[in-house]
């Protein structure tokens, strides 16, 4: 931190370390908040298990806490436990840091301070480990650190703001989450049903069995195909180069991997119109990112994706839309590197409606993708935000000193 005015002080002076042990096999039908690396990557805060299902000592939490992750510091993993119920039991992975403070602390800016990237960036510079994602701080590291800190006022002014764009990111991620779960019944519902002449879903199989087929994907409309993929769309996987990093010009042209954008460089393999599909790594199984994804003008592919360009006959947004609601599970080749290799997707079924009808799912989906879109850009802007605003606030370039003297002077007497 830059500002003088801030007293400079150790972490050691405000937070102790609980190293306080707990078994939660030992009480196997106890329900526990558990505080694991998993449980905060995938929700940022606690999964409730049962004893019987935690291995392992884990610490103990029984008092007002922050929680920082020692693995991989480069990645702020933090918790903040303003209180814990009488009746609730918490633990934590050893992988945490459990810092109770000393007296009473507003424990919300402390956990934007440790979220900070610039206090991350610190405790990575102490880490040790052969790997960054295998690097780790000891706890003694982080209480020896000394910052300069803010009054309790400023403190709590600066979590007050900090939270109220935290607000801000939660809503939104809320929202999309709600508008990807419209689309996904929306999809399975187009790509089920599809639209009638008048525009129309369908009316179900249950409805109107007349309007339906069987097929080798079970019951389709009538005027539908189920069909191969080289049906719907040429490969160009034959024409693939893949680039090492020290081979590549740094250019104009996207160099696309299995899940985007990797890279610019100097030349190009493809111009057009094209539909990429991951063909292995992580994402292929977790599908945390898109799988498919259309790509236009000039760019250059490596061998992680595949590509095909549509047929004079199918829709390119329609395309990745049956591509990426595949699920493709049973098709995945290998465990530590998983596949959809070129001979398994040449036996997958898919529906092919008539031209006209594709275009007509597409545009139905097009709405709502870019209502999803808006509002990533909206949640994106916000996180920008808030970094710049963290980081000024938390080093003292911009203070809320003049916020607290206006709030101070309303204040009756």
């Amino acid at each position: 931190m830059s500002d003088l005015s801030w007293p400079d002080v150790s972490l050691g002076n405000i937070f102790t370390i609980n190293t306080s042990a707990v078994i939660p096999n030992a009480a196997p039908n106890t329900e526990f908040y558990h505080h694991s690396l998993p449980a905060w990557d995938a929700t940022g805060g606690p999964t409730v298990e049962k004893g019987s299902s935690i291995e392992s000592n884990k610490v103990n939490i029984t008092k007002p806490c922050v929680l920082v992750s020692k693995l991989n510091p480069r990645k702020p993993r933090v918790s903040v436990l303003e209180s814990v119920g009488k009746d609730e039991r918490h633990c934590a992975s050893t992988e945490f840091v459990c810092l109770e403070p000393k007296a009473k602390e507003h424990l919300r800016f402390w956990g934007h301070l440790f979220s900070n990237k610039r206090f991350a960036g610190h405790l990575d510079r102490m880490a040790i480990g052969s790997t960054n994602s295998h690097k780790r701080f000891s706890p003694g590291v982080l209480l020896s650190l000394r910052i300069e800190l803010p009054s309790e006022p400023e403190r709590r002014l600066i979590a007050r703001i900090l939270d109220t764009l935290d607000t801000q990111i939660q809503k939104t991620e809320a929202l999309i989450a709600k508008l990807e779960k419209v689309k996904e019944g929306l999809l399975h519902d187009l790509l089920t049903r599809g639209i009638d002449d008048n525009g129309q879903l369908r009316p179900s199989p249950e409805q109107a069995p007349e309007l339906y087929k069987e097929s080798p994907l079970g019951l389709i409309p009538r005027e539908w195909n189920a069909v191969r993929l080289y049906e719907m769309a040429e490969n160009h996987d034959g024409q693939r180069i893949p680039l090492k990093k020290s081979e590549r010009k740094h250019g104009t042209y996207p160099y696309y991997g299995a899940s985007g954008i990797i890279d610019w460089v100097e030349g190009y393999l493809f111009e057009g119109s094209y539909v990429l599909l991951g063909e292995d790594g992580e994402n292929v199984v977790s599908r945390n990112l898109p799988l498919a994804f259309p790509v236009t003008g000039r760019f250059w592919v490596n061998n992680h994706a595949h590509i095909y360009s549509p047929k004079d006959d199918c829709d390119t947004r329609f395309l990745v839309e049956v591509l990426e609601q595949k699920d493709y599970s049973r098709w995945v080749n290998g465990s530590a590197q998983p596949k959809i290799t070129q001979a398994s997707l040449r036996m997958m079924w898919f529906c092919k409606p008539p031209t006209a009808e594709q275009k007509a799912i597409s545009n139905s989906l097009e709405a709502i993708n870019q209502q999803i879109d808006e509002e990533k850009i909206k949640i994106a802007k916000v996180r920008t935000q808030k970094a710049g605003v963290m980081d000024d606030l938390l080093t003292g370039r911009v203070r809320v000193t003049p916020l607290l003297d206006k709030a101070q002077a309303t204040t009756p007497a």
